[in-house]
């Protein structure tokens, strides 16, 4: 009886030590999955933060162009770069138009790699106040055959059907007489003017720019190496005219400005692809094309109405995108990240 006592008693032991090392077993194989999971989290973490690292410095380095990305190709900025316990390696390129910027950057601790792909658009200071194929302080009244069209064109002048702005944005009011027309945004040329849908008027015109260089982003005086007396007979580049001229043919930024706001476009005759800023006007009344934008900076239209010929003016998003290369470097650039995703 006592011999069967101590049995059973030997095997209650052999029981409870087998729970017991069962149960160290299932804790022991937890805690170190729960520490190599905790291991991994961090790792991830700090890959992370190291992405961002090399992602920051290269947005630091384009905002100060100390690195200009080349047009429309994708290049090695870092490979490996060191740091803290890890390295980034980051590539960017950007669009034809230099408008856009894509980053991808790699973060890599250990064996953990994070991705991110970034996408960012850089600053185009005259979107401030160009919401219009036409901008201007004052009021913009049009007769004859002359048509504003803010719906957005290809560098042809050809209508894309998507996209586009007002026809006119105006700090006064905005009318048509004769079979003068205006479009904007996804809407034909009507008349009469359509006021919030093909033209904004009486904006806000506190802080309106009264230079070319408040419009561009520059300091003052920086176009003055630019600046001619007499009216070249075709354009190209930066062209910066201090007197009246009104025979214009070419593409690129046309200023025509003067000290007192009172230079004049004239009597607009030629064709012209780009941006135009111009402190008055007698009067757009040939029959021309312009693709791409007008911003007036006068305090007066300079005529008796702004146009009142054939002329046709298209809001060309993608022929601003174009001369906007042609923009002289200085000071910080703007980069505005508008996505980003981790991979």
């Amino acid at each position: 009886m006592k011999f069967n006592q101590r049995g059973s008693a030997l095997i209650a032991v052999l029981a409870v030590v087998i729970v017991l090392n069962m149960t160290f077993a299932v804790i022991f194989s937890i805690t170190r999955h729960t520490t190599k999971a905790s291991g991994k989290r961090r790792s991830n973490i700090a890959a992370l933060n190291i992405a961002e690292a090399g992602k920051e410095r290269v947005l630091a380095r384009i905002r100060e162009r100390d690195l200009v990305p080349p047009e429309n190709q994708r290049i090695t900025v870092y490979s490996n770069e060191p740091f803290g316990k890890g390295s980034y390696s980051v590539t960017c390129s950007t669009d034809t138009w230099l408008d856009t910027l894509y980053l991808s950057v790699a973060g890599i601790v250990n064996q953990d790699t994070a991705r991110l792909e970034i996408l960012a658009l850089f600053d185009k200071p005259w979107k401030k106040w160009q919401k219009g194929a036409v901008t201007a302080r004052t009021a913009i009244p049009t007769l004859g055959d002359i048509t504003i069209d803010g719906r957005d064109h290809d560098t042809n002048g050809v209508v894309l059907g998507i996209g586009g702005t007002y026809g006119v944005s105006s700090g006064d009011t905005v009318w048509t007489g004769g079979d003068s027309k205006i479009g904007g945004g996804i809407t034909a040329p009507t008349q009469p003017a359509m006021d919030s849908v093909t033209v904004l008027i009486n904006i806000d015109t506190t802080g309106y720019p009264q230079t070319p260089e408040e419009v561009l982003g520059l300091p003052p005086g920086y176009l003055d190496s630019y600046k001619t007396g007499t009216c070249p007979a075709a354009f190209s580049g930066i062209t910066y005219i201090e007197s009246d001229c009104s025979n214009y043919e070419g593409s690129g930024i046309l200023i025509c400005h003067n000290s007192t706001g009172t230079a004049s476009l004239g009597n607009f005759h030629g064709n012209f692809k780009g941006l135009i800023i111009a402190d008055e006007d007698k009067h757009f009344n040939g029959e021309d094309t312009i693709v791409g934008a007008v911003i007036m900076l006068g305090k007066d239209v300079g005529g008796n109405v702004f146009g009142n010929g054939e002329t046709h003016i298209r809001y060309s998003s993608e022929m601003l995108e174009r001369v906007a290369t042609l923009i002289p470097p200085t000071g910080r650039r703007g980069v505005n990240v508008v996505s980003w995703r981790e991979r």
